[in-house]
């Protein structure tokens, strides 16, 4: 019964080092993120022809900056 209607994923995005400068002032110090890590959760519910029923959770972790240069 439920394994046509209820759907259930996750979903896992990791973006690695970022390096920003600001080109209108290129004497300011480089700024040098660690990135960051998403998490999503989510589940789906079709409870009937009129009704469905959506659930997500997203989680974000940061790995911290430092200034370069």
């Amino acid at each position: 019964m439920l394994e046509d209607q209820l759907t259930v994923g996750a979903q896992y995005l990791s973006v690695g080092k970022i390096t920003r400068t600001n080109r209108s002032k290129p004497d300011e110090p480089t700024l040098v993120d660690d990135g960051f890590d998403l998490v999503n959760v989510f589940t789906n519910w079709r409870i009937n022809g009129h009704a469905n029923l959506d659930f997500s959770v997203d989680l974000a972790a940061g790995r911290g900056g430092t200034m370069a240069g």
